[in-house]
Parts: structure tokens; sequence; C-alpha cells
């Protein structure tokens, strides 16, 4: 009996892996608005890994850069050691942040429930809500 149950055990383990696991996709075959997201920001990389699994998709570009996209396609986070394009950064966070913290790159934004979360190359966390406000640090 105890075999058997080890055995039911081992197969849900297995089956709940595949399920929830990355499943490799090509560049080409995501949303349509989410391609249109890449080519417009980021004009000079290409996108070389691409996978989705149940909560969305995950794309890795040729810079190193790394971006998230929900289940639907639109972005809820993107990392660039070298810096996220502007173009991603919503208008108010950009003009926050070139007054408060002029020339310090942005190097992740996460999009979140609340707002926005954006780290900066000097290791800070700063948070804003959906207008761009700033509320404060993490």
């Amino acid at each position: 009996m105890k075999k058997l149950a080890s055995i039911l055990i081992l197969a849900l383990l297995s089956t709940l892996g595949v399920v929830y696991a990355d499943n490799p996709i090509d560049p080409n075959q995501l949303p349509t608005h989410t391609k249109k997201f890449l080519r417009q920001n980021f004009r000079y990389a290409m996108p070389i890994y691409a996978s989705h699994d149940r909560d969305g998709y995950d794309v890795m570009m040729n810079d190193n850069s790394t971006i998230e996209f929900d289940r639907k396609g639109y972005w809820t986070e993107v990392k660039c050691a070298e810096g996220v394009p502007e173009s991603v950064i919503p208008a108010p966070i950009r003009v926050y942040l070139t007054r408060r913290f002029e020339g310090v790159k942005v190097i992740k934004i996460e999009q979140e429930k609340k707002g926005y979360e954006v780290e900066l190359a000097t290791g800070m966390e700063l948070r804003f809500n959906k207008k761009g406000d700033f509320i404060g640090v993490d």
C-alpha cells in the first residue's frame, strides 16, 4: 500500500511540474501587441528566447534584457542592465527620476496592481502609484 501511495504522489508531482513549467515558444508566436511593444521599445535588440506558462510570457533579448508579460501579452516587468528604455517608463515617473536622480539608470521597472516599482542602478527601489506619483522607497 505504501508503495502504491508513493507512486501516486510521485506521478502527481511530476504532472504538476509539467503543468507549471515554462514552455519554450518561437518569438513569432508571441501575441501581436507583445511583438509591437518589443519592436517599439527595443529597436536595436532581437528576441532570442521566449517561453509561455500559466502566468504569461517571458522574453529574453540579445542585449540580455528580459521582459515578462501577463497572459494577455501586456508587459509586467522589464529588466535591462544597460538601462530600461525611456519609452517604457511612464512620463510622470520619467519626470520625477530626471529631477531627483539625473543620470541614474533604471535597471528594472515592474507594473503591479497598485502601481509601479522602479529599481535604479544604485540599488534603490522606488514605488509609484498608477498615476506615476511617488509613494516611497522600498
